[in-house]
């Protein structure tokens, strides 16, 4: 039986990106579109069962076989995949798809949703997808990511499934520079915005140039890497305010130190960077990182990693150091750059066998064919139970499991989020209170 699918592609800014091959990797877009591309690449060349269209929000150069049509935006992709006659129609989370949310309820809607989680859900979008029967899943990319739900009601709408990532042949990777032999290389790559931390291992530098006189700092990205239209400073790196927030500690007498190196967006290319690299970090802050590309690209290039521990990269790094504070990054950089050995082997062998497409593709098919009733998760696995208070939420799942009215109880992450709403606002009146003071 051929089941019809869409996938929604936010491609806005893209138009020029030369996506083709995807098997190269990621030519330089965010993780999201890549995954959604490469997903969508390898479903159409190996699983006949399906027929596939990609509502893309912008006219891209994509692989080649691919049924690709033009919409304006999500409420446009949803009207056009009706009309093709879709079944499921697949979109990644974010929060503005939700603010006309009457673009998903109509009544007579045949059409059903899977939502990608690439980004985190907030307590009041969980909601919205339980309450709503057009959502039959929840998609996470990670486990860490699912279990920060797991005492949600969401959680029994929820599935885990990693993106997946191409992989070169164990033979390529044994030509791979000994990391005993690499040069003290410490690479970033990412986009160069706030949310993605790159401030944290610019104040860094000093010190660890300090501690490794011949180290070197590579940095891959942009601050267009998720805006081709974004307004870059003076150095034309990142917008000018956050621009100026971390050169002053990447400068000496008005020009870029000696040691470092800033190399734009890459594609495919950035693996020649990536070879020689001893020590990769990604987005050291950790924020919004449901899953962690990067740091997998990094590790199959033969790198360590140091980064947040958070719920992205406790699933993808394997060989590295996941500090708990950023003042940590320093010495955790020092530390894996004299480290004497990288057990190469069993890190490939670790990432192969959770995130080759092989494997993933394999979870997608199975998913698109049952619907809402495929699972693939054990509710009972409950890797580092003490992060996130997930013992807790463990509990509390169980507990709401067994009297389904205590679901009406809020999720614990629900009442965080409360308090921190009230903490801010008590933290203005604070400020006005003392300003009025002043005066």
């Amino acid at each position: 039986m051929i089941k019809s699918i869409g996938f929604y592609l936010h491609a806005d800014g893209l138009g020029e990106v030369d996506c083709s091959n995807v098997l190269d990797g990621n030519p330089g877009i965010g993780g999201s579109e890549y995954a959604i591309i490469s997903l969508v690449y390898y479903l159409v060349k190996y699983k006949g069962n399906f027929n596939i269209t990609v509502y893309s929000s912008e006219k891209m150069i994509l692989p080649v076989g691919l049924r690709v049509v033009k919409v304006t935006n999500l409420k446009d992709a949803i009207l056009a995949a009706e009309i093709d006659g879709c079944e499921i129609l697949i979109f990644k989370h974010h929060p503005m798809w939700l603010v006309p949310q009457n673009i998903f309820t109509l009544s007579d809607r045949k059409i059903k949703f899977i939502v990608w989680c690439h980004n985190f859900v907030s307590n009041g979008h969980l909601n919205f997808y339980c309450d709503n029967d057009q959502f039959i899943k929840l998609v996470c990319v990670g486990q860490e990511q699912m279990d920060l739900y797991r005492d949600h009601r969401a959680f029994l709408k929820s599935i885990c499934i990693y993106n997946g990532v191409t992989l070169p042949p164990m033979g390529d990777c044994n030509s791979l520079i000994p990391f005993e032999l690499r040069e003290n290389v410490v690479t970033y790559v990412g986009s160069l915005i706030p949310e993605k931390g790159f401030f944290y291992l610019a104040k860094a530098w000093p010190n660890i140039f300090s501690s490794l006189p011949d180290a070197k700092l590579n940095i891959i990205g942009s601050g267009q890497l998720y805006d081709r239209n974004a307004k870059m400073g003076k150095w034309g790196i990142a917008e000018e305010a956050y621009e100026n927030a971390f050169m002053q500690f990447l400068t000496m007498n008005g020009k870029i130190h000696p040691s470092v190196r800033f190399l734009g967006v890459l594609g495919k290319e950035k693996n020649d960077i990536l070879k020689v690299t001893k020590v990769g970090v990604p987005n050291p802050s950790g924020l919004t990182e449901t899953f962690g590309y990067t740091a997998i690209e990094m590790q199959l290039m033969g790198a360590k990693v140091a980064t947040m521990k958070c719920p992205g990269y406790l699933d993808t790094v394997t060989n590295g150091i996941l500090y708990s504070a950023t003042n940590e990054l320093e010495n955790s950089v020092v530390e894996l750059c004299k480290q004497p050995i990288n057990e190469y082997s069993k890190v490939y062998s670790v990432l192969k066998e959770r995130f080759s497409y092989e494997i993933i593709m394999e979870k997608w098919a199975n998913l698109l064919m049952e619907g809402k009733q495929y699972q693939n998760n054990s509710l009972t696995c409950l890797a580092n139970p003490n992060y996130k208070m997930k013992r807790q939420k463990e509990f509390l799942r169980r507990l709401k499991s067994k009297y389904p009215i205590l679901y009406i109880l809020p999720s614990i992450d629900s009442v965080w989020e409360l308090f921190l709403v009230v903490a801010r606002k008590l933290q203005r009146v604070r400020i006005s209170l003392f300003c009025l003071q002043k005066n």
